[in-house]
């Protein structure tokens, strides 16, 4: 009687070699029964095993009666869990420790106040520096420090903007006035600026800047 063996059986092979060969060429039954070097084979027990993952059937129109619309739901659904990350997050990754800010809004909001005030007394000290040299024109050094600051001085950045288009017309020959009425417009000029500055509470706010402590010098 031919055993269910023998029916599997399909050929001999001296070597391992000479079977890789052949299966390389040949489809073969898994469970086939084979010969290599004197010894049994089953072919597909060469498969390198690992974890079997289960995975439920995708849903069928059948399952729901031939209700299309709670299939359309149910597939919709299966398909969405399919495509979420597998696994579970370690703890403490829900928040990276990069999301932390390095400075404390405060402290940070202080900064940038007092690196503002800063570059402000560079353009007061640098304008005085200007107002000094009696006999050089002004005006238009003067403006171009304060160009992209005019609108932020309001109503006094206004007004310091229409004494310098003056004072510079003047400077160009283009606008007459006495030599007294330019040193009081110079004058005027600088009381405008000194003014201002005072009611940013410039000197001050420099003080503070010293005070501020972050996280990199505690």
């Amino acid at each position: 009687m031919i055993s269910l063996k023998d029916i599997l059986t399909e050929i001999e092979f001296k070597t391992p070699e000479e079977f890789k060969k052949y299966k390389a060429k040949h489809k073969m039954r898994p469970g086939t029964v084979v010969k290599v070097a004197g010894k049994d084979k089953v072919v597909g027990d060469d498969k390198p095993k690992g974890k079997k993952t289960k995975s439920k059937p995708m849903p069928q129109p059948s399952d729901f009666g031939g209700d299309m619309d709670k299939y359309t739901t149910a597939l919709n659904k299966r398909m969405k869990d399919d495509e979420k990350p597998k696994g579970k997050k370690p703890k403490g990754d829900e928040k990276s420790s990069s999301d932390k800010p390095d400075i404390d809004p405060k402290i940070d909001k202080q900064m940038s106040s007092a690196a503002d005030k800063a570059n402000m007394k560079m353009d007061r000290d640098e304008i005085n520096g200007i107002l000094k040299k009696k006999d050089e024109p002004f005006a238009d050094e003067v403006e171009e420090i304060l160009y992209d600051k005019f609108k932020k001085m309001g109503s006094t950045g206004k007004k310091l903007k229409q004494k310098l288009d003056t004072i510079a017309s003047y400077e160009m020959g283009i606008y007459d006035m006495s030599e007294k009425e330019y040193n009081q417009e110079r004058k005027e000029v600088k009381k405008e600026l000194d003014n201002y500055y005072k009611e940013q509470g410039l000197d001050e706010s420099l003080k503070e800047l010293s005070k501020i402590s972050t996280r990199y010098n505690r």
